[in-house]
């Protein structure tokens, strides 16, 4: 059993061999082994799951019970006001990577046994299939989209069948009114997008849509109103090396630091999870970083200000607002119009007079 070199560590033992989550063990310990986790990781991963299962027991919870929900319910609601038999782990972001990475293990499939799905779950399984199959959406757009079509939806029908001909101007409006407190215009736009394309997918299915379209409102967000922020000449200059330095750096990371790793991808991870491609997250704060090494962590950060940098430049340098939207690769040219504002000569030309001012 490859689980009992670790679980023997842990005061916890019996939360984890007894409990609900005993079968998953050894599939658990060696997928962190494939990844090259260190044995102290691992073990304080079981830990998290020691007491997420003793948690689960308390309620007469199976493996088919577990969902992303699940987990943060257990995260934001359990964790804080635990009461559960000292020692146990309750450190948010150890319990959050431990949990989710039980998640990976487990099948997706919203019919698995033991588990009652509503008419909702349903209906947002076969919404879900569509955006993946037929729309080509990545996971974390199909998980967002669901996710605001359940909270519309679960408001309106609580657990009932949802019925698409019930839904009317009010319905939309006390939703969008309860965001409206919480949420920025740019996330209320983002909710109305997702509610859009449900409903789009209900007419392909024959539903009469098209006034629930129509209610939707245009949110007003105004995000390009102020020219875009960039690094100037002399804060590039010591924020990014020269080519040839970045050349050289490359050559000796990939020869001497890169782990060794079968993905083709140039930057991976150099902590476990090995042979992983590095993700967005670690390239900014990598970004972040050396802004607090040049002194401008007060002024920028992230990563996107070099992509208004570069395009900036290029439009200073006469290349056409069509061609940095080109080389930013956006599908609308409408969001790389933004740089002709930052031409302040070729707008003086085209300005003109004010009323009552010298032509």
């Amino acid at each position: 059993m490859a689980s009992y070199p670790y679980i023997t560590h842990l005061a916890r033992e019996a939360w984890l061999s007894d409990g609900p989550l005993s079968e998953m063990l050894d599939v658990y310990i060696e997928g962190l082994e494939a990844r090259r986790y260190k044995p102290r990781t691992i073990i304080a991963y079981l830990r998290c799951l020691a007491h997420f299962s003793h948690w689960m027991q308390g309620r007469r919870l199976r493996i088919a019970s577990i969902d992303h929900a699940l987990i943060e319910h257990f995260i934001a609601h359990h964790l804080p006001s635990c009461t559960c038999p000292p020692p146990c782990r309750s450190v948010v972001s150890e319990t959050r990577a431990a949990l989710h990475h039980l998640l990976k293990l487990l099948p997706h499939d919203i019919s698995r046994e033991g588990v009652i799905a509503t008419p909702i779950d349903i209906e947002l399984k076969r919404f879900g299939d569509h955006l993946r199959d037929a729309c080509g959406l990545s996971p974390q757009t199909i998980f967002y989209r669901m996710r605001h079509v359940r909270a519309f939806l679960a408001g309106r029908f609580g657990t009932d069948q949802p019925k698409i001909s019930e839904l009317g101007a009010k319905d939309i409006d006390d939703f969008l009114e309860r965001l409206a407190d919480r949420w920025k215009p740019a996330s209320c736009k983002v909710v109305c997008t997702n509610l859009r394309s449900y409903f789009r997918y209900r007419a392909m299915l024959g539903d009469d849509t098209r006034v629930l379209c129509a209610i939707l409102p245009p949110i007003a967000n105004w995000p390009r109103r102020h020219p875009p922020h960039v690094l100037s000449d002399g804060q590039l200059e010591q924020s990014l090396p020269l080519p040839a330095q970045a050349g050289k750096a490359l050559i000796h990371y990939l020869q001497e630091g890169r782990p060794q790793t079968t993905n083709r991808a140039m930057f991976v991870r150099h902590r476990a999870p090995f042979g992983v491609p590095l993700s967005v997250a670690a390239i900014r704060n990598a970004m972040n970083r050396a802004f607090v090494r040049c002194g401008l962590a007060d002024q920028f950060c992230n990563t996107h200000i070099l992509r208004r940098t570069a395009a900036t430049r290029l439009q200073k340098a006469g290349v056409s607002v069509k061609a940095i939207a080109d080389v930013l690769r956006h599908r609308d040219l409408n969001t790389a119009r933004v740089y002709a504002r930052v031409d302040l000569e070729h707008l003086r030309a085209v300005a003109q007079p004010w009323p009552g001012g010298e032509s």
